[in-house]
């Protein structure tokens, strides 16, 4: 009997054993389902949940034209649908915005077909937001519109135009006015809206270029003058002062000739820095002194002479038998 109860007592104790360790592997397996559980939550929240809720996010910003937003929101959630597509096209439009037109050009040249369609519905017609950067001036902008719009068989021959005008307008900067004018009368004539401003840019360039004749004027009016007869065919003002200037010249030698030497003097100074005019005055003191020391007036003639820096170069116009020549001998 002791045996049987022994054997009882032994298979008692196995029993327990085993019933606490099932509930081990039952709170286990518990635990593991409820991981799993969970996991599968986060993941159905981070792979469809999450996604989502980021896509309507980035629609909203996209649908307020909000492209800056909708840009990153799209741009975060990588590959999920169309996502890459709609932030291509939200940074086009934002560039567009802000009119950094080299990049949305870029761009948008690397849309589909059917956002290209689109942008151009959000923007207006390419060759009408063209137009208005002309009259706005802005002609490197009206020129990368003008690209862009394929389909306006009239663009070739205004974006001509307008390379020229920027061209022209570029020398123009560095002082380069008959290159500038080179470039306009090469372009062939043609009726379009940059006609009239590339008139403009030539006689500006006119302008411009006699501006900087006039003010080279007051310190070396040779240079000058050669400046303004290159273009006094083609612009009045530089005819004039070419005129202007040859007159006073030839009236100095008018007044030389008529004996009255101060007031040549005083014309060939005032235009000193053109041709001889710094010689010819030279001269009006030496011719003076002359005059002077034929009347017998001795002293005045070597005070006038004295203004002259270097008689040797008037001596021809200084008579060997003449009084002025006997003084100057008397005095060396």
């Amino acid at each position: 009997m002791k045996k049987n109860a022994d054997g009882k007592h032994a298979i008692s104790t196995n029993t327990k054993a085993e019933r606490k360790k099932a509930a081990r592997r039952a709170r286990r397996l518990t635990f593991l389902l409820i991981c799993v559980i969970i996991a599968s939550l986060a993941a159905c929240y981070a792979l469809v949940l999450k996604p989502r809720s980021s896509y309507d996010k980035a629609e909203a910003h996209f649908a307020q034209h909000e492209w800056l937003m909708a840009e990153m929101a799209y741009r975060s959630l990588g590959k999920y649908e169309d996502s890459q597509e709609k932030a291509s096209f939200a940074e086009c439009m934002r560039l567009f915005d802000e009119s950094d037109l080299d990049k949305a050009a870029v761009v948008y040249e690397q849309l589909s077909e059917d956002n290209k369609a689109r942008a151009r519905e959000e923007l207006g017609s390419f060759s009408a937001l063209a137009e208005q950067a002309i009259e706005q001036d802005r002609y490197e902008d009206a020129y990368k519109y003008y690209s862009l719009d394929k389909e306006n068989p009239d663009s070739t021959d205004v974006m001509d135009a307008l390379d020229v005008y920027i061209q022209a307008s570029a020398l123009m900067e560095e002082g380069e006015y008959a290159q500038a004018r080179e470039l306009i009368t090469a372009l062939p004539s043609g009726i379009n809206a940059m006609s009239p401003r590339l008139q403009s840019l030539a006689d500006d360039s006119f302008e411009k270029e006699y501006e900087r004749y006039d003010a080279l004027s007051y310190t070396d009016l040779d240079q000058a003058m050669q400046g303004m007869e290159s273009i006094q065919d083609e612009y009045e003002p530089a005819a004039e002062f070419v005129k202007a200037t040859l007159e006073a010249y030839n009236a100095g030698i008018s007044l030389m000739h008529a004996e009255k030497y101060a007031d040549a003097r005083t014309l060939f100074g005032r235009i000193v820095s053109y041709s001889d005019c710094e010689y010819q005055i030279g001269a009006c003191y030496v011719l003076e002194a002359s005059a002077l020391a034929e009347k017998g007036d001795e002293a005045s003639a070597l005070e006038m002479i004295s203004s002259v820096d270097s008689i040797d170069e008037y001596l021809d116009l200084i008579p060997e038998d003449g009084a002025l020549a006997a003084l100057l001998r008397q005095e060396n």
